[in-house]
């Protein structure tokens, strides 16, 4: 049977750092590269359609839950997971609205791998259904914030509003009214879309079998080429 080999880019600026959670990453089966810096890692993303970015905090220049967002302007689909010390525990809210995961330095190597895992089974779980274009797009209420309904699937959806995505809860309730369906959904990233001005987020249906009024909804939408 086919097992997917899921693609890492590991970014830091401290070598000694980069390579040891390289070294660490390749115990199991993936695909490891590593940056030093902004740039190479722009570099890789641009070559490789690239699953999780593990990055440091803090970092010459640029943070790295910054540089997450940023990529995911033009990879919306790249999960993040941040490496950083003590300090930094105040990001962790932030990183998690952003559907990044952080871990504390210094931590044991089964601990890394494990939270890997969880992070790529997560992206297995939104990758076991075919998305569908909401083409035009419909309008959907999100906590009282109003945007458009963008894609679907039987997992999750993707939707695009005028506002940040730290002022979202979540959970969070979404509504389509032209469907008169309600339904309560989990951010699962979040990053500026093209325009500069809105902001796209990811939604996971909090439902391990989602609901019948969702997947008769999703059904009625074509198929995507």
């Amino acid at each position: 049977m086919y097992t997917r080999v899921y693609r890492i880019l590991v970014l830091d600026d401290d070598t000694l750092s980069l390579y040891q959670t390289m070294s660490v990453l390749k115990q199991r089966d993936y695909l490891v590269v590593g940056a030093a810096t902004v740039e190479q890692a722009r570099w890789w993303l641009s070559q490789w359609p690239i699953d999780l970015l593990v990055s440091a905090v803090r970092m010459r220049g640029i943070g790295g839950l910054q540089f997450l967002n940023a990529s995911r302007a033009q990879y919306p689909e790249l999960a993040g997971l941040l490496l950083g010390t003590e300090e930094d525990r105040a990001i962790e809210t932030d990183a998690w609205r952003h559907g990044a995961q952080l871990m504390i330095r210094p931590f044991d190597h089964p601990r890394l791998l494990m939270t890997v895992a969880e992070v790529l089974a997560a992206i297995r779980r939104r990758q076991r259904w075919p998305r569908k274009m909401v083409s035009p797009p419909l309008p959907i209420t999100i906590e009282g914030a109003h945007g458009s309904l963008v894609n679907v699937s039987y997992g999750g959806l993707r939707f695009e509003f005028d506002g940040e995505s730290y002022d979202l809860p979540s959970p969070m309730t979404l509504e389509v009214p032209d469907a008169g369906l309600r339904v309560r959904g989990e951010l699962v990233w979040s990053a500026r879309a093209r325009n500069g001005v809105s902001t796209l987020c990811g939604v996971g249906i909090l439902d391990d079998d989602p609901v019948a009024e969702w997947r008769r909804f999703v059904d009625q939408m074509p198929e995507t080429n």
